[in-house]
């Protein structure tokens, strides 16, 4: 069964590697889940990943590595080519907990039949304009990946509306456990069940 005390997910976003390594440091000091957004850095620091790797294998919290595509609230101007390339090339091989891969970045790599441990991967769709129109498509969309976590982000500042899903696997081993402990949206977390996968509101 997923956890009932779920942690707290602490978004990083900073453009150099030192100043990075100290706010996981002051992040660590409360037990919660990292989130390092890659889309905060330039391209010529990430041509150089190994300050990252040596970050997550000492890290003692589990941890989220995020290249965001702008169009979905990411802070650099990767296209999609460049995006899949660095997840294609390095990204998969992190030693983070999670990597976080947008559906359409998701759904390639799983149409190429790509070596992809779904165990760690989120696969999430975020809208920060509106609730679209075809939500049921992305949602079923998003069911039809292979991530063992799933997670929707609709936000509609005219209506002050926010709609924020995260979908994970019901399973019984420590990771699976560990799934349950995400926090999106501002709303308080409640928890339902689809088929055999756990629903956080």
């Amino acid at each position: 069964m997923p956890s009932t005390h779920p942690l707290v997910c602490v978004s990083i976003c900073e453009s150099d590697w030192p100043s990075l390594a100290r706010a996981a440091r002051d992040a660590s000091k409360q037990d919660r889940l990292l989130e390092i957004r890659l889309d905060c850095f330039t391209a010529e620091v990430l041509k150089n990943l190994d300050p990252l790797r040596e970050l997550l294998v000492t890290c003692s919290h589990p941890t989220i590595v995020t290249f965001r595509a702008a169009d979905e609230g990411g802070k650099c101007d990767a296209d999609y080519e460049t995006r899949l390339r660095f997840w294609r090339s390095e990204g998969l091989q992190l030693p983070s907990t999670f990597v976080d891969l947008e559906l359409d970045i998701a759904e390639q790599l799983s149409r190429e039949a790509r070596s992809v441990d779904w165990s760690r991967v989120i696969c999430s769709y975020h809208n920060h304009h509106e609730i679209p129109r075809n939500l049921d498509r992305v949602f079923d969309q998003l069911l039809a990946s292979p991530a063992v976590v799933l997670k929707l982000h609709c936000a509609s500042m005219m209506q002050l509306i926010v709609c924020s899903y995260l979908i994970c696997w019901s399973g019984e081993s420590d990771t699976d456990a560990k799934l349950s402990l995400l926090r999106w949206g501002p709303a308080a977390l409640q928890l339902g069940f689809l088929d055999q996968r756990a629903v956080l509101f």
